[in-house]
């Protein structure tokens, strides 16, 4: 049986990692993921088998490499470091091999788990720094710049978490933790100075 994953497409056609992760599920631990070339845009495909066992399969045979595209849209959303440490461990993720359902699936929980685990170099840092508890980093931030934290509503601080949180998750992927307090406190500062002083951007 051979499914096809509907999922947003990210830019230029390319498919969301989201269609992959469909795709495997629909497929089984016994089944493949193809990619299927629509027009201008990729499907990502779940070819899979019967319940007697017959392997059932409309996908061509001059279909675009389901590996390579899967890997690089990997990459895009865990970082070369991670994509590597998969490629090691799963010895049929390489361009030009099939693409099987299960790895998919397994190399995806790699990569979270991964991420959960290291996560936790920057606990304490991103606690700190959090603008919502008043972390100490935060107020001496504020102090920096002659701001009194205290007036610095809720609707701010919310915002100015959500970046910090997006920068330390990029230098997470990106192999550059742990976040040092100088870089973290540049981060601080380019958030509050945005927020509290929108006049002052180039």
């Amino acid at each position: 049986m051979t499914t096809q994953s509907q999922s947003n497409h990210a830019a230029a056609g390319t498919p969301t990692l989201d269609a992959f992760i469909t795709a495997a599920r629909a497929a089984g631990e016994q089944g493949e993921v193809h990619v299927r070339l629509d027009g201008q845009n990729f499907l990502v495909l779940a070819h899979g088998r019967t319940a007697t066992g017959r392997d059932v399969s409309w996908i061509a045979n001059d279909e675009p490499d389901a590996t390579s595209i899967y890997l690089s849209v990997f990459q895009k959303h865990y970082g070369q470091r991670l994509t590597e440490a998969v490629k090691e461990n799963f010895s049929d993720l390489s361009p030009g091999k099939p693409l099987s359902a299960r790895t998919v699936t397994l190399a995806l929980e790699m990569a979270d788990r991964s991420l959960t685990a290291l996560s936790g170099v920057d606990f304490l840092t991103r606690l700190q720094s959090s603008a919502m508890a008043r972390g100490r980093n935060f107020d001496e931030a504020c102090s920096r710049l002659g701001i009194d934290a205290s007036s610095v509503s809720g609707e701010t601080r919310g915002r100015i978490d959500t970046d910090i949180q997006r920068r330390f998750q990029a230098a997470l992927i990106n192999g550059e933790s742990p976040v040092d307090t100088v870089r973290m406190q540049a981060w601080l500062d380019e958030a509050l100075r945005r927020e509290v002083f929108p006049t002052s951007r180039e």
